[in-house]
């Protein structure tokens, strides 16, 4: 007998002695545990998304699920859409590049390529992505949020000294595609690229675009016919490069879910197929130039179940649709800024690093790692480096390129994904009843969606159900914030207008590739396209712009008037924790108190404990603030809590006397000793502290 045989009898010997529990067993042993309190509340959890979280996944929780069978590679897998994974290739290191002068973005995106990355992002600012040049844009669009690329020499400078066929390049065109799709075609004939090797997508998604800014510069109707045009140039030219793309992010900063999220990128899929198969394009090869951009949130496991759901749920469509090849699903990625903060921003390094984490077990092709100063700054070579090294600590430490799918076969996950594929669908379907995304976007539906989710979000954050670190818990009140460095536009605006130079004769026909690239090798600017291709300019499709704030700026707002008080006032807001009796008595409310009013920007103060309320309430008035919190325990409160709420009411008429901990049947005659309000676990910690700095004086900005 083999000594391997032998260890796996010894084995089995050993664990046939302890009994196999079953569910029932667990379950019984947890209810033991939590001693009368509701098995259902307290183990099972509710998402943002309305999916309830078991406690515990076993074998039971995944049978029957159809995409346990599949692959990677297959085409409606939740698995990698590379049977291989990443150990052929891994994801392509896509970091944005802020700068808006083109040489200055060459000079960075070299720099960049050489410490790492592979792949180049190209967002265009707000004045090419409207198709206009930059003697006509208006005030802050040149070099606002991208960069400025107004004709082919632009994109020369660009890319110059890049080896095309070593990175992958992407594009975010607004409503530009046409004249970038006649650049990049033109530099590409110009540079002798193997239009088959060129990686990358245009991203082209004039929905995104129209939900961000709740209008389009041509009519609805001009958009789809731009795409078309450039689905017909590509076509001839650079086969395999993207053209549509669905973005997820537009969605992820109105607040919307991972669910709502993925609803809404499948009906901007099913919109462009319909709208480019009555253009006479087959779905199928749309499908083919179809790219899909997920926004990465906070919510680990949920995020990497969207992403797996998504392969299945684009699957569907394709069959929908009578797509006899199906294409698998290409999908790229962003770490999220809903959950970004501008207070404590070093955190978002750990945001951002789970975030991509999380990327990477789902199986992008594609990354984009946000930096941990973009709500603040355009970024430093600091920030830059520290975004761009996550893709190789990723790679190289982490060793993700040596294994395939290392989510796939977890109870939990697989049945995650199931659950977000039936959610996701049903939302899907909802978004169709109305008319399809465009219909749905006009009529508020889109909003209401997001909107929901975001307050939902909002409310946990404001009880602190939900953390986010340095903003609603661990607040450090020494802090300094970040140098708010922003380009000089109107210097590039003069720089950028003396560059490009116009050619309002020029002749190009909207169906006809050949002219478009050769307007583009003549040096047409983005301008000249618009006046040539578009007779109708202006603002079209008016429609309420999904709302895009960070979670966190309600908070920003309170700890933004708390510095403006000390500004003017040379002291912060102060807030007074009269503690009884010894400190095993009073430390836990105590803390409790001090870290929940830190969120507010308050400069506590922390004494030892009284015994006598005359005494405390002369300390408070010594210290100058206008605000008491009362901390103790239960059976001091019964005792304590009227002599010294009516001690702090005599020396201090004007103060604001809370108590810490909820006061129960006594609530009545609390208010009538002196109490105001009162703080407990499920206080709103948000409305509490702004109600509180307003009664200290502090002037708050509007919340959104």
């Amino acid at each position: 007998m083999s000594e391997e045989t032998n260890t796996t009898n010894e084995m089995k010997t050993l664990l046939d002695e302890f009994p196999r529990p079953s569910y029932a067993d667990w379950k019984s042993a947890a209810e033991a545990l939590l001693k009368g309190a509701p098995f259902e509340k307290k183990m099972l959890t509710k998402t943002v998304e309305g999916i309830t979280l078991q406690p515990i996944y076993r074998k039971e929780s995944v049978e029957g699920l159809p995409h346990l069978a599949d692959m990677p590679g297959a085409v409606a897998s939740p698995r990698s859409s590379q049977s291989a994974g990443y150990l052929d290739a891994p994801w392509d290191s896509v970091q944005e590049i802020t700068a808006g002068d083109p040489a200055e973005y060459n000079k960075q995106l070299l720099d960049a390529l050489q410490k790492g990355q592979t792949g180049a992002m190209i967002s265009l600012d707000m004045a090419t992505s409207l198709l206009h040049d930059p003697s006509e844009a208006g005030e802050g669009e040149v070099g606002a949020c991208g960069l400025s690329l107004a004709q082919l020499a632009d994109l020369k400078k660009a890319l110059a000294g890049v080896v095309s066929e070593a990175i992958s390049i992407h594009f975010k065109p607004g409503c530009a595609v046409v004249p970038m799709a006649a650049f990049l075609a033109a530099w590409c004939e110009e540079n002798e690229v193997d239009p088959v090797k060129l990686r990358g997508a245009f991203h082209a998604d004039p929905i995104g675009h129209w939900v961000g800014a709740g209008a389009l510069p041509i009519p609805y109707d001009s958009m789809m016919d731009q795409l078309k045009a450039a689905f017909d140039l590509l076509d001839g030219v650079l086969p395999n490069f993207g053209l549509v793309g669905c973005s997820g992010i537009p969605f992820h900063m109105a607040g919307g879910s991972a669910v709502d999220e993925l609803a809404l990128v499948l009906a901007e899929s099913v919109e462009y197929i319909r709208q480019l198969g009555k253009r006479g394009i087959a779905a199928a090869d749309v499908a083919k130039r179809t790219v899909f951009t997920f926004s990465l949130g906070s919510n680990f496991f949920m995020e990497l179940a969207k992403i797996r759901a998504a392969r299945i749920a684009w699957a569907r469509i394709q069959e929908s649709f009578g797509i006899e090849e199906p294409t698998p699903m290409r999908a790229t990625g962003r770490t999220g800024r809903f959950n970004k903060t501008t207070f404590d921003p070093y955190v978002n390094m750990l945001r951002t690093t789970t975030e991509s984490f999380c990327g990477v077990l789902g199986g992008l092709e594609a990354l984009t790692i946000g930096t941990f100063d973009e709500c603040v700054r355009e970024s430093d070579a600091f920030a830059q480096r520290i975004a761009r090294n996550t893709h190789t600590i990723l790679a190289e430490e982490c060793e993700l390129t040596r294994v395939v799918d290392p989510a796939g076969g977890s109870w939990y996950v697989e049945s995650l994904t199931d659950e977000v594929v039936k959610a996701a669908w049903s939302r899907f379907q909802e978004i169709e009843a109305e008319g399809g995304i465009a219909e749905a976007f006009r009529k508020g539906k889109v909003a209401e969606m997001c909107g929901q989710s975001r307050a939902d979000q909002q409310k946990r954050l404001n009880q602190r159900r939900f953390s986010l670190i340095g903003t609603n818990v661990y607040a450090n009140l020494t802090e300094k914030l970040l140098d708010p460095r922003l380009p000089d536009y109107r210097g590039l605006v003069e720089e950028r207008s003396a560059a490009v130079k116009e050619h309002p004769e020029l002749k190009v026909d909207l169906e006809d590739s050949v002219s478009l690239v050769d307007a583009a090798r003549m040096g047409a600017t983005v301008g000249d396209f618009r006046r040539a291709l578009l007779p109708e300019v202006g603002v079209f499709e008016e429609v309420p712009a999904l709302t895009h704030h960070r979670l966190a700026e309600n908070f920003e707002y309170l700890r933004k008037g708390a510095f403006a008080f000390e500004e003017k006032n040379g002291t912060p807001p102060k807030l007074y924790l009269v503690n009884l009796g010894p400190l095993r008595k009073h430390k836990i409310r105590a803390d409790f108190t001090r870290g929940f009013f830190s969120s507010g920007g308050f400069d506590i103060e922390y004494p030892n404990g009284f015994d006598d309320a005359d005494a405390a309430a002369e300390a408070f008035v010594a210290s100058g603030s206008r605000v008491a919190v009362i901390c103790g325990v239960d059976d001091q409160y019964a005792e304590m809590f009227v002599p010294f709420a009516k001690a702090l009411k005599q020396k201090a008429p004007d103060c604001t006397v809370v108590l810490a901990g909820h006061p129960g049947d006594k609530e009545a005659s609390f208010r009538e000793a002196g109490m105001d309000t009162f703080i407990w676990i499920k206080s709103d910690n948000y409305e509490t502290n702004r109600e509180m700095l307003e009664k200290a004086g502090v002037a708050i900005g509007a919340a959104s």
